[in-house]
């Protein structure tokens, strides 16, 4: 975590610098954003996975239901992502309302529709290498 502090603290004043002494050469704070801008989300993923294997390494049913349910989620979601803002343009309700109520929306849908018509099924054979015999329960 402090190597992704560092390289952000040195990318805000390199830009900075840069931007300041050579205002005409865009490319020169590009290169030096890009660089520290890298660093900086190589260090925080290293520091996510270090944390998650320190905290959070240990078997979950949550998580095994939702990691066998990514690729299902991955491949539905956008056609959702796409449909239910479109859905909700009309609304007389604020931005800060809809936009985490269609994350909700499309997340629910997915899941659900993982649940019920693909982790049985041949797809659910196809996309994970095995089937789970059907529950009503999500588990």
């Amino acid at each position: 975590m402090a190597l992704a502090l560092l390289a952000v603290v040195l990318f805000v004043a390199t830009v900075s610098y840069t931007a300041q002494t050579r205002p005409d050469d865009p490319h020169a704070v590009v290169w030096y954003g890009a660089l520290f801008l890298g660093v900086y989300y190589v260090a925080l993923c290293w520091t996510i996975m270090a944390l998650y294997q320190r905290y959070l390494n240990r078997f979950s049913r949550v998580g095994r239901y939702l990691s066998e349910s990514s690729y299902w989620i991955y491949l539905a979601h956008l056609p959702l992502a796409i449909a239910i803002p479109i859905v909700m343009n009309g609304w007389a309700v604020s931005a800060w309302i809809k936009f985490p109520l269609a994350l909700l929306a499309v997340f629910t849908l997915c899941v659900v529709s993982y649940h019920f018509l693909v982790r049985s099924t041949a797809l659910g054979w196809l996309l994970n290498g095995h089937r789970r015999p059907f529950a009503w329960r999500f588990h």
